[in-house]
């Protein structure tokens, strides 16, 4: 019985050891998903504000993302932008998505989901997502471009991550209807 309990503690600690292991400081250095990382840490290694410097920041820029439109009253956002390679990918309160220099504020694009269609104000926006295929990966190709996933509505749209538009090969132009294929009526 002995024996048992030390080989189950020894097994649990090796494989606490190699399982549990933090994650790396250079793994946080990106904001790839909602809240930092897929646990959604909130947690960056970057150390140039601290403590000490914060009360002395001042502001570098600043980015209007609903360019002095309209706001419905109802908008509801509750989004956590994201950044990767110096990108910084957000949502603005009338759905918008949107690419900028995280360095600079510079706008390097914006997409309207609702050019073709009266906009769905009432539904809830709660981020974006970054996809890359693998460097290895056989699907590592001109179609397989770094993409922007957001949800407006009942739709995923799928965005390419460089110019903002949308991925023909992703559904219907770009987006997938959610309500669809359920086995009900939309």
């Amino acid at each position: 019985m002995k024996r048992s309990i030390a080989s189950l503690i020894l097994l649990s600690s090796s494989f606490c050891s190699s399982v549990c292991q933090p994650l790396l400081a250079g793994d946080f250095v990106q904001w790839r998903h909602y809240g930092g990382d897929s646990g959604n840490s909130q947690y960056s290694a970057l150390q140039q504000v601290n403590r000490d410097n914060v009360t002395k920041l001042q502001i570098a820029w600043q980015y209007h993302s609903a360019k002095g439109e309209a706001i419905h009253p109802i908008s509801e956002l509750q989004v956590n932008s994201i950044v990767i390679n110096g990108v910084l990918y957000g949502r603005n309160p009338n759905h918008n998505i949107f690419a900028i220099r995280a360095d600079s504020g510079e706008e390097l694009w914006t997409f309207d989901p609702f050019t073709d269609e009266e906009g769905l104000l009432s539904s809830y926006m709660r981020g974006l997502t970054y996809w890359q295929a693998d460097e290895n990966s056989k699907e590592n190709n001109t179609t397989s471009a770094p993409r922007i996933f957001s949800s407006v509505s009942h739709y995923l749209i799928a965005l390419d991550a460089t110019s903002g538009k949308p991925i023909k090969s992703f559904g219907d132009n770009g987006r997938v209807n959610l309500k669809e294929g359920l086995g009900r009526d939309p």
